[in-house]
């Protein structure tokens, strides 16, 4: 009896090493054959937004250099929460990425409550590049500089309307705050499209944005920017002087836009994703568009960029703890 029971034993250990051994297998030969159906690329905003329209240029050219469609997938809501969610959520096999940007990092510590994610749990793929801020104004605002807007808001205190959407646009906006002493009233906004509206028609007075969409509306005459976050002045607008020239150095703001996967998809896929998106990135059409749009295309190493996105959010996370924000629950 005993030695049946170690026969049984010893052949249902053996079954289960067995089992094991096919079941990395599979996992090993699905890895090998990465993509073999289309890939999902999550953009937690609205259509029409600078994420929005960043990640279409991607998804195209990453479909041309991984062999696959890369379907846009818009998923807004709750400041871009919603989509980040659903995106990490998602199996970690490598067919769903993220449209993450600088407010993807910042949330964990500006939410109200928990996020269900960290910055740990991100990991980069595709770092586009960085993006300037810039203040856009209406035009029947009376205002051409900075200092002409603080001495406008100072003389009517309370009055100023500012857009906000969330995230990392409202920290931008807490800083101007804090070094301007300027006292405004928040207006929120589902996405950068609806808030640039509202700038047009002069409902908002304040709105601080991405280039590449405030850029059109501005050489258009239905906005007008009066500052870029940039350190020099952009290509794009030459006339339009830096907050650094304006004496607001600490303005000097740019977004940072990259794709992303969930950190627990596995490495031979993430390898793959990577390999794939240095040829996207590589490619000088996108790069020219990027610094058509205001952008500066990322130039150094994917390790370099992680670095700089944790070093970017501590500086948000600063002006968080200072103004005491938290996203609405």
């Amino acid at each position: 009896m005993y030695q049946f029971q170690k026969l049984r034993c010893a052949a249902f250990a053996s079954a289960v090493a067995m089992g094991f051994v096919l079941s990395a297998t599979c996992v090993s030969a699905q890895t090998a054959a990465y993509p073999t159906k289309p890939i999902r690329l999550v953009v937690p905003y609205p259509p029409g937004g600078n994420t929005d329209v960043l990640a279409r240029v991607v998804a195209q050219k990453l479909s041309e250099a991984i062999g696959q469609p890369v379907v846009i997938d818009n998923r807004p809501g709750a400041n871009s929460l919603v989509g980040t969610r659903a995106a990490l959520a998602a199996p970690a096999d490598g067919y769903t990425l993220l449209m993450a940007n600088s407010t993807t990092a910042v949330l964990p510590f500006i939410a109200a409550t928990s996020t269900g994610y960290t910055l740990d749990d991100i990991r980069a793929i595709g770092p586009m590049g960085t993006v300037p801020t810039v203040l856009d104004v209406p035009p029947s605002l009376p205002v051409k500089t900075v200092a002409e807007l603080i001495a406008y808001g100072k003389a009517r205190p309370g009055t100023l309307n500012i857009g906000q959407i969330g995230g990392q646009t409202t920290l931008v906006a807490e800083r101007f705050k804090y070094l301007t002493g300027l006292d405004m009233v928040y207006i929120s906004y589902p996405g950068a499209t609806q808030a640039l509206t509202a700038v047009t028609t002069g409902d908002i007075h304040i709105f601080f944005d991405g280039a590449p969409t405030s850029i059109p509306l501005h050489k258009g005459g239905q906005i007008r920017i009066i500052a870029v976050g940039a350190d020099k002045r952009l290509e794009a607008l030459p006339d339009v002087p830096t907050f650094k020239e304006q004496g607001l150095p600490a303005m000097s703001i740019n977004i940072w836009y990259s794709v992303a996967v969930s950190a627990k998809v596995p490495d031979a896929v993430y390898q793959k994703l990577a390999s794939a998106m240095a040829k996207v990135l590589a490619d000088p059409e996108l790069k020219s568009r990027m610094r058509a749009a205001g952008g500066e295309p990322w130039g150094a190493s994917l390790l370099e960029f992680e670095q700089f996105i944790k070093k970017d959010a501590e500086a948000y996370k600063e002006d968080a703890l200072r103004s005491g924000y938290k996203l609405p629950s």
